[in-house]
């Protein structure tokens, strides 16, 4: 996942927003990563966390409104940032 992220944050532009979906949160017994750890993973990465399940829906919904949040976000940002126009020095 590192090397994702490497390649993420060398060829995509700087204001994406990157989300980190720990998926099959219905099958417990078998988590391969510690909850904790994914969270500090995805700090470290200035991403967001979701622990999901395809299968039952668990958190879907969720993603998804934090995705279009954070995105919505960022663009009236550079909108804002456009409107002001250029800066003279």
């Amino acid at each position: 996942m590192r090397r994702w992220i490497e390649e993420l944050q060398q060829h995509a532009p700087k204001d994406i927003v990157l989300i980190i979906a720990g998926n099959k949160s219905d099958l417990e017994s078998t988590r391969r990563v510690d909850k904790r750890e994914a969270e500090l993973f995805a700090l470290s990465h200035q991403a967001v966390h979701f622990n999901c399940s395809a299968k039952n829906g668990f958190n879907i919904n969720a993603i998804f409104q934090a995705l279009a949040e954070k995105a919505s976000k960022i663009y009236k940002q550079s909108k804002s940032k456009s409107k002001r126009g250029p800066k003279l020095t």
